[in-house]
């Protein structure tokens, strides 16, 4: 059996935590299946990507880009405070 589909998904975990990732699987129904029952989560988006690869270097870009601002943000209120 092959996984021959990359499926993004976002859901919300039993616990409350938001996850946003990917997996392989075969088809739609079998991906959905597999977010509900083996982790439990409401399924909030789902769909088929062509790239997985690209998905995760463009996140990584996303995080950097926001860990930057919030670098910012935390010198600014820093400069603030002995201001």
């Amino acid at each position: 059996m092959t996984m021959g589909h990359a499926w993004q998904f976002e859901c919300v975990l039993e616990d409350g935590i938001k996850l946003k990732s990917w997996f392989y699987s075969d088809t739609e129904k079998d991906a959905t299946r597999r977010i509900k029952d083996y982790l439990g989560a409401k399924l909030i988006s789902l769909k088929e990507i062509d790239d997985p690869l690209d998905i995760a270097n463009k996140q990584a870009e996303i995080d950097k880009i926001k860990e930057a601002k919030d670098k910012k943000k935390r010198e600014e209120s820093v400069q603030k405070y002995y201001d």
